[in-house]
């Protein structure tokens, strides 16, 4: 992922970031940041 979509995901977090917390994909979402 390039810097500005890892500073669009810091600035606008998922809406469902509960969900993602304890979704699959949530590992590779943290890793990303």
């Amino acid at each position: 992922a390039s810097s500005n979509d890892e500073l669009l995901i810091h600035i606008n977090p998922p809406s469902n970031i509960k969900d993602l917390l304890f979704a699959d994909s949530s590992e590779t979402w943290f890793r990303r940041i």
